[in-house]
């Protein structure tokens, strides 16, 4: 089991924890200050440490030195979260001991993957990708427009985040805007099962099975999700 230390970070354990961190094969600390954090790597001797440089109590080198030096606990990767650091910045953290730096505000994709880069750990990544919903009520007149996001993208369908509620069997049409792919998709789907990710009330997650969808379109999303490993589940 791997372990990371946030220091400073209980508002990014609560969004890792939504997706990632549950994973079994992790445990996280969370620490308030630089100096809690370093007693706590002292007493767990963590794998990866994730650094909020708004501790105010030790300046940032002064912490990553402070390991570095110490030959019980230099053996930890520290990525370093930063709000407007420069290049030059970011090259004297490196110097002091840094593995890495992310800015914020965070984008979650290159993050999970850092921690999989250094924890060693291969990590596997819920893309999100913008949808249009249009949902074909019983009587077949109305049309209405909902939007959402994908997760779990596959071939075949994908789970789906809305903040609407669906009938289960309910048919679907959709507008999939994927990254590299100049043209949106359409596709239409049947609403297969409710699912529950045990974090968001506000949100609801269906699983969506396409049942109508261009060869071509398949291909597409295959090309992605094989050029996007994080993209599948």
């Amino acid at each position: 089991m791997k372990k990371i230390l946030l220091v400073d970070g209980l508002d990014l354990l609560q969004e890792l924890e939504k997706s990632f961190l549950k994973r079994k094969d992790f445990m996280a600390f969370v620490a308030a200050s630089s100096r809690e954090g370093i007693e706590i790597h002292r007493r767990e001797r963590v794998n990866l440490i994730l650094w909020d440089l708004n501790v105010a109590d030790m300046d940032p080198e002064e912490a990553c030195r402070t390991l570095r030096e110490d030959h019980l606990l230099k053996q930890v990767s520290i990525i370093l979260i930063t709000d407007h650091a420069s290049d030059t910045d970011i090259d004297r953290y490196k110097k002091a001991g840094a593995n890495d730096c992310i800015s914020k505000p965070l984008d979650q994709i290159e993050l999970i993957k850092k921690i999989g880069k250094f924890t060693e750990v291969p990590v596997r990544i819920n893309t999100r990708l913008f949808v249009k919903m249009m949902i074909e009520r019983a009587a077949g007149v109305n049309l209405e427009q909902f939007l959402g996001t994908t997760v779990n993208l596959s071939a075949s369908g994908f789970l789906m985040e809305t903040g609407h509620n669906f009938r289960l069997s309910e048919k679907v049409s959709f507008s999939l805007s994927m990254p590299e792919v100049k043209k949106a998709i359409f596709v239409q789907g049947e609403v297969v099962r409710k699912a529950d990710d045990g974090q968001n009330s506000l949100k609801n997650y269906y699983g969506v099975r396409f049942i109508d969808i261009k060869e071509e379109d398949r291909y597409a999303i295959e090309r992605y999700v094989k050029l996007h490993q994080e993209a599948a589940i």
